[in-house]
């Protein structure tokens, strides 16, 4: 197994809407091509409250690479926890 750690710009939103411009910081654990874990934070650039997005379909489009579905499972203050969404289907 290994860790990636990431940190970057993103854009984060629901798929109607455009995108809020955030920093995060995020860990992904990795077995080949099997993803274990994907789990990371978030902050809002603008001040943008992010728990409009708790519980809800939400894409983090990375500044650098491609857009994944997340779901945000904690509010702290101006930080928003999330993980990689579960699969569709």
């Amino acid at each position: 197994m290994a860790e990636v750690r990431k940190s970057g710009l993103a854009s984060v939103g629901r798929p109607s809407e455009a995108g809020t411009l955030v920093r995060y910081d995020a860990s992904l654990d990795h077995d080949g091509d099997v993803i274990i874990t994907f789990v990371g934070v978030l902050h809002s650039l603008d001040g943008t409250d992010l728990a409009r997005f708790y519980g809800s379909e939400t894409l983090l489009t990375f500044a650098d690479g491609p857009t994944v579905e997340i779901v945000i499972v904690n509010i702290d203050d101006d930080e928003a926890i999330f993980q990689l969404a579960a699969p569709h289907g």
